[in-house]
């Protein structure tokens, strides 16, 4: 389902362990490491950042990278 005609389906093997996070990224922790709150429904703290595009995250990404250098976030 959600494929292009030109996608095709195939096996994938993974030789490394992951961790992938199991909610959003909340608009608490954007403020935190970005300094301001792009979303454009705010008011809550907990609830997740939205409004923002994959350029965005990148800095977010870096920012978070330099806090907590042993998390190696990026995105899948």
């Amino acid at each position: 389902a959600e494929r292009y005609d030109n996608e095709t389906q195939h096996v994938v093997t993974l030789t490394n362990g992951f961790w992938l996070a199991d909610s959003a990224c909340t608009q608490a922790l954007w403020t935190v490491v970005m300094t301001g709150n792009p979303s454009r429904f705010q008011g809550e703290p907990n609830h997740p950042v939205e409004n923002v595009s994959w350029l965005d995250v990148q800095p977010f990404i870096k920012k978070l990278n330099t806090l907590f250098p042993d998390l190696h976030a990026h995105l899948p």
